[in-house]
């Protein structure tokens, strides 16, 4: 999680910036999600990480296809 009162505005600002195909590090506190933004689909859906670093290892262009989850 990308908390702007935690993180700084910057910091959030590159964070929106990130792509799913892109490989990333990060480091943090690992919390409780609140009640009202638990997962149940998700075997970590209770908990989240708090983002206080980010450093993107790789980059990649958005494929021009989904590629399937089966």
């Amino acid at each position: 999680m990308f908390d702007p009162d935690t993180c700084g505005k910057v910091f959030h600002e590159e964070a929106r910036k990130l792509r799913s195909e892109w490989v990333i590090s990060v480091s943090g506190a690992v919390t409780a999600r609140g009640a009202e933004v638990v997962n149940p689909k998700l075997p970590t859906g209770e908990i989240e990480v708090r983002v206080n670093a980010l450093e993107v290892l790789s980059n990649s262009p958005t494929p021009p296809f989904v590629p399937d989850e089966a």
